[in-house]
């Protein structure tokens, strides 16, 4: 399909869904003036052969010199003020019924590209009377505006008989009528322009910040050493990206946008998220979740239950051509409830909303930002009121032990060019929520200058000059090279934490794995040390290679363990992902890390008790991993394993050293061939698609597993023989104001048993530590191992959290913005005794980034040897492997 700035040409039907919905929504500028695909179709069934090619051609060529003038186009340009001359910033510009637009900038300035003709403008902003002009234009033109302040009239007729302010009786009728206003048409379609920027706020100093870290904002980095990203520093906004969609909307809830272009300063490579649906805020929804921000949501000023957070007064009403409006200031009951304050503008008659200012602050509770500012605007469209213009703006501390960094951010999203008759094909809408085209990334600057609405602020333009530049220059091969021969250094510390080495021109990887992940103690291998070193190699269309071996050493039985893996991960679409391993190495008993090794490292050491259990294995893996099409996934897995017992060598510790470790889980030698399939739908699944790959966003549905294991007896009677299945149903589950449940329920049964070892039998999560490293999903006073088993068995876990809705509610504590969480965790066996645990716990999160959490765990039913009660320090840490 090729694509002009201003109008596109059809030289043929898409094929796809998506593709064909686009080239039947949004005739771009006089598209109507040139023949549609229908009348070609009814001009060349009048011919047959290959006569009908040269009748498009003739055809078209007949009726272009006369559409060539009527094509141009002009620039239509200005500044808006108020009566005493003062700038109005984003002030909005609509233009044709919204089938063009723009907002003004900072200073009130403003430019749009229109074609030749009359158009019919109406300027609007925020506490002013909006103006309606004519222009008609045939050359570039410039004009001034000054707008009015709103006028606030108190009618009298509108005073209830009870003297009850009449603001309750206008919004009793928006709550009532907001169904029909959220989506007045059965579906439409319209495109979108979304503006977004991050920057420090105003008054703070990078050059301090960069001095405590001890780095020199004007270093020359002359010699061997590279220019470095630290001079992205140097421009006044940290992120600025644009997008341009195209947006289709169905009753009742369903969105789907294509982001068709997109442009982030400063890295050609990369396009934005930040398009139309990320920007899009529906002020009609009962609660408004935003994740990280407000979890358990914000009440909405007209959801049904609006009355018992917010009292309301009629500031007056606004008397426009047209129409009438009442403007109604929002007064939360509880200045601490998930709500808004400002205003609100309801139309008449309909009362749809016409526009909104409403801010949210810390006193709401809000969590990570400390102010969030949401401003849209409506436009009469069709006899409905759709969204024209949409702003949030955000403002954040990240504070750290001795500084503190502000930020400041905000998107803009301009709506227009709506049509609310579109020809939609049947399937059209489905999950995916977002697709970026595959050229998103090819548009020039030539084509931003043109297509985009809202001119770029001073800041904004020299954002992009500098940064462009500063691309080619990271971007250079003399740059990349000395980058690369920086990065190869290795210093001490890279052995111990870890270290990429990067060949940055080719982006192949060499890794070096972290010692606080391959060194410790435990019981059976005394001291240990592992190293590892991992090679990736990047393939096109984001598909890589990776191969790393393993070498260990244990002090306590003298030996040395090794493996080897290798990766492949094929398309992002399918999240494809073969993995082949081998070698000698050990293994905990369950296909599960039960402890991860720094625990049992430092409750060796502290206490004196080892709780890792180990066995040796000679084995080869393969294992596969797709997902067939949305939400389910397909994995396979074949492998080997010649298995040996292994046996304390050390009863080293650094107190209680009269104690006495626990032996190691006896196992016979043995060997196992064993098959696994597993079958994972997610239905419903939402997803966002990019370039070559896919983000799965979850689903209102529970997650459905099947597993079936199958060991068949291939060498006689040392080998292991038995099948099982295992399934489980899990789901994360929103409940509004309450917060957010995660439940998960497995049940297992094995189908026969003709030769079974302990390394196959069911095993449970269990926890002797004063840690939590493993999630919601396992017993925290159940020993380890204590009820594996063979038995069929049904394993339950539910975890809510409320995310402050107790703690906000009392005084004093409420500012800590604490998060309490509740849990059940429960296990029954045939033949055995029901098991029950439960946890209550407070989180607080540390730095606004890292989340600090304390659980009081007690066990209610059951024993299996477990505490009657304790604490756990719970860190949302990725367990370290290895076994």
């Amino acid at each position: 399909m090729a694509v002009c700035t201003r109008w596109r040409i059809y030289p043929k039907k898409p094929k796809s869904p998506l593709a064909r919905l686009f080239y039947r929504m949004h005739r771009p500028n006089l598209m109507h003036l040139f023949p549609t695909p229908s009348f070609f179709s009814w001009i060349s069934g009048r011919f047959s052969g290959t006569a009908s090619h040269w009748v498009y051609v003739a055809f078209g060529l007949a009726m272009l010199p006369g559409l060539l003038p009527a094509q141009s186009t002009y620039l239509f340009s200005g500044r808006i003020s108020g009566a005493g001359g003062q700038a109005l910033a984003y002030a909005s510009i609509a233009v044709d019924e919204a089938r063009y637009g723009t907002l003004t900038d900072a200073e009130g300035n403003f430019q749009l590209r229109l074609p030749a003709g009359r158009h019919v403008l109406v300027l609007s902003h925020l506490g002013y009377r909006r103006l309606r002009d004519t222009i008609e234009l045939r050359a570039p033109l410039h004009k001034t505006y000054s707008l009015v302040e709103e006028q606030l009239v108190l009618e009298e007729v509108l005073i209830s008989a009870d003297g009850r302010d009449p603001a309750y009786g206008i919004i009793r009728q928006a709550i009532k009528n907001k169904k029909k206003n959220a989506r007045p048409f059965p579906q439409y379609t319209y495109k979108a322009y979304t503006k977004t920027t991050i920057r420090f706020q105003e008054g703070f100093e990078i050059d301090s910040l960069l001095k405590m870290a001890q780095i020199d904002p004007n270093s020359s980095n002359s010699g061997s050493q590279p220019p470095v990203p630290l001079e992205m520093f140097k421009s006044d906004l940290l992120f600025l990206s644009e997008n341009v969609s195209e947006v289709a909307v169905k009753e009742p809830n369903q969105v789907k946008e294509k982001i068709v272009s997109s442009r982030v300063s400063g890295n050609s490579r990369q396009f934005s998220f930040m398009g139309n649906v990320f920007n899009r805020f529906d002020p009609y929804k009962n609660l408004q979740v935003m994740q990280g921000v407000a979890n358990r949501g914000l009440v909405s000023p007209v959801a049904d239950n609006a009355f018992f957070f917010y009292d309301y007064k009629l500031l007056g009403t606004i008397q426009e051509p047209g129409y009438k409006a009442y403007k109604i200031q929002l007064l939360p009951k509880r200045k601490h409830d998930p709500v808004y304050n400002g205003i609100i503008y309801i139309a008449d008659s309909s009362y749809a909303i016409k526009e909104i200012d409403w801010v949210v602050t810390k006193t709401q509770q809000i969590e990570t930002l400390d102010t969030l500012v949401i401003q849209q605007e409506y436009q009469p469209l069709h006899q409905a009121w759709l969204p024209f213009k949409s702003r949030v703006h955000l403002a954040f501390n990240f504070n750290m032990l001795m500084f503190r960094i502000p930020f400041s951010g905000s998107s803009t999203s301009l709506m227009s060019d709506y049509n609310v008759q579109p020809a939609i094909p049947k399937g059209f809408f489905n999950n995916e929520l977002i697709a970026i085209s595959d050229s998103a990334l090819e548009h020039s600057r030539s084509y931003w200058e043109g297509i985009r609405p809202l001119p770029l602020t001073a800041i904004e333009l020299k954002d992009y000059q500098y940064k462009d530049s500063l691309e080619q220059v990271l971007t250079s091969p003399e740059y990349l090279d000395s980058l690369t021969r920086v990065n190869r250094k290795i210093k001490p510390l890279d052995l111990l934490l870890g270290k990429e080495i990067r060949n940055y021109r080719t982006e192949n990887i060499w890794r070096i794995k972290s010692m606080l992940n391959t060194f410790g103690f435990n019981a059976i291998e005394g001291w240990f040390l592992a190293a590892g070193v991992e090679r990736e190699w990047k393939l096109d269309k984001g598909r890589s290679v990776q191969i790393g071996p393993t070498l260990r050493y244990s002090f306590g039985d003298r030996k040395f363990s090794y493996r080897l893996d290798l990766r492949y991960r094929g398309s992002g679409k399918y999240r494809e992902q073969l993995q082949l391993s081998g070698g000698d190495f050990i293994s905990q008993f369950s296909r599960f890390p039960q402890i991860s090794l720094i625990e049992n490292t430092s409750t060796a050491l502290f206490a004196h008790d080892s709780y890792i259990r180990l066995y040796r294995k000679r084995f080869a893996e393969l294992n596969y991993s797709r997902e067939l099409f949305n939400g389910f996934t397909f994995t396979g897995n074949l492998r080997y394993e010649d298995r040996l017992p292994m046996s304390n060598t050390s009863e080293y510790s650094f107190f209680q050293r009269e104690k006495r470790y626990a032996p190691n889980i006896p196992l016979t030698p043995h060997k196992a061939f064993i098959a696994e399939l597993q079958l994972s739908l997610l239905p419903f699944n939402r997803y966002i698609s990019i370039p070559n790959g896919k983000f799965n966003l979850g689903s209102k549905f529970p997650l459905l597993q099947l597993t079936y294991t199958h060991a068949p007896a291939l060498f006689g009677d040392a080998s292991s023989d038995f099948s099982h299945l295992r399934a489980t149903i899990s789901q994360q589950t929103r409940l509004g104001l309450l917060g957010s449940m995660n439940w998960r329920v497995t049940a297992g049964k094995f189908l026969h048993t003709r030769k079974l070892h302990f390394p196959d039998q069911f095993h449970f999560k269990g926890n002797q530590t004063p840690y939590n490293f493993t999630g919601y999903d396992g017993f925290m006073l159940l020993p380890y191992y204590r009820t594996s088993g063979t038995q069929p068995f049904v394993e339950a876990h539910l975890e809510h959290a409320f995310s402050g809705f107790i703690t906000n509610k009392l005084p004093g504590i409420r500012r800590l913005k604490l998060r309490e969480y509740v849990g059940l965790h429960y296990l029954i066996q045939q033949n055995g005794r029901p098991y029950l645990e439960l946890n209550a716990g407070l989180e607080k999160m540390i730095f606004k980034v890292f989340p600090f959490r304390i659980d009081l765990n007690t066990r209610l039913m059951g024993d299996y040897g477990a505490a009657r009660w304790g604490f756990k320090v719970v860190l949302p840490l990725q367990s370290f492997s290895g076994s």
